[in-house]
């Protein structure tokens, strides 16, 4: 077992909305070669192929399992190169939505997600409170 810092922060403690991680069973991404990796109620994050600036605004189609298919606008807020061996590259691209309401189409994805999950027998949490975006 590895000893973790007293004063280390876990990243889910760090964060306003749980994130839920997603496999490519549970959505995908339409008209790009994006992965969705996770999703909270304040954002998602994708790996591609191709970089993202941050502060770009972007429109994204995800398909999920049951059928649904929802359009997040969201814009970047960080982005790594991550390696994926053989001379290739893969960039992990954070986004944060640009919506931020109760109803909002984050909602419809993580009910989705959380719904199939729960019929397959999974334990799940219910969909988190949307928490405020702290203030500059």
């Amino acid at each position: 077992m590895v000893a973790v810092p007293s004063n280390a922060v876990r990243s889910e403690e760090r964060r306003a909305a749980l994130r839920i991680r997603v496999s490519p069973a549970d959505a995908v991404c339409v008209g790009g070669e994006y992965r969705l990796l996770d999703i909270s109620r304040g954002g998602f994050a994708l790996e591609s192929a191709d970089p993202f600036s941050t502060g770009g605004d972007h429109r994204f189609e995800f398909a999920l399992l049951c059928g649904l298919t929802v359009t997040l606008q969201a814009t970047v807020v960080h982005a790594m190169r991550a390696s994926a061996g053989h001379g290739t590259s893969r960039y992990i691209t954070g986004f944060a939505l640009m919506e931020l309401a109760d109803g909002s189409p984050v909602d419809d994805i993580i009910d989705a997600i959380l719904e199939e999950r729960a019929a397959a027998g999974e334990s799940t949490p219910s969909r988190p409170p949307i928490a405020p975006r702290p203030q500059p």
